[in-house]
C-alpha cells in the first residue's frame, strides 16, 4: 500500500513560473489540469490582462516590470492573496465558459488523453484517479 502525503506549505517546495506559478513537492499527491490551446480567445485574454494591470496600477505596481510579483508580495500576504484569489477565479471562470472547439467532447480525443495519463502509471508515477472532463 502506498503512503500518500498531501502538499504542505511548511515543507520544502519548488515554484516554477510559467504562465501561472506551479508549486510542486516531492512525494506528494499532485493535481494536474490540461486545457485545449483555444480555450481562451484573444479578446478574453486581453481583457483579463488589462483588468489585472489596472488592479496592480492601483497599488503602484507596473506589470511590465520583470519583478512585479515580488513587488506584489511586498504589499503583504493579505493583499497578495486577494490578488491571486480574484484573478485565479476570473481566469477559471472564463475557462469554464467553454470557448474554442472543445475537442475533448470527441470520445476519440478524450481516449487519447486518458491513454497518455495511464502510459507511465507505475513507472514514473502512481496514478490514483483521473477525469477527462468536457462541459
Amino acid at each position: 500500500m502506498l503512503d500518500f502525503r498531501f502538499f504542505d506549505r511548511s515543507e520544502t517546495l519548488s515554484v516554477i513560473e510559467r504562465k501561472l506559478p506551479h508549486w510542486s513537492q516531492a512525494g506528494v499527491i499532485s493535481f494536474l489540469t490540461f486545457r485545449d490551446h483555444d480555450s481562451m480567445p484573444k479578446d478574453v485574454v486581453e481583457t483579463f490582462l488589462q483588468e489585472r494591470n489596472d488592479w496592480l496600477t492601483r497599488y503602484g505596481i507596473d506589470s511590465k516590470l520583470i519583478d512585479w510579483k515580488s513587488r506584489l508580495a511586498q504589499l503583504g500576504r493579505q493583499i497578495e492573496q486577494e490578488f491571486f484569489q480574484h484573478f485565479s477565479d476570473r481566469w477559471n471562470d472564463e475557462l469554464d465558459n467553454c470557448h474554442g472547439a472543445c475537442v475533448l467532447r470527441d470520445a476519440n480525443c478524450a481516449e487519447i488523453v486518458a491513454n497518455s495519463l495511464q502510459h507511465f502509471d507505475g513507472d514514473r508515477y502512481e496514478l490514483t484517479d483521473y477525469v477527462v472532463m468536457v462541459k
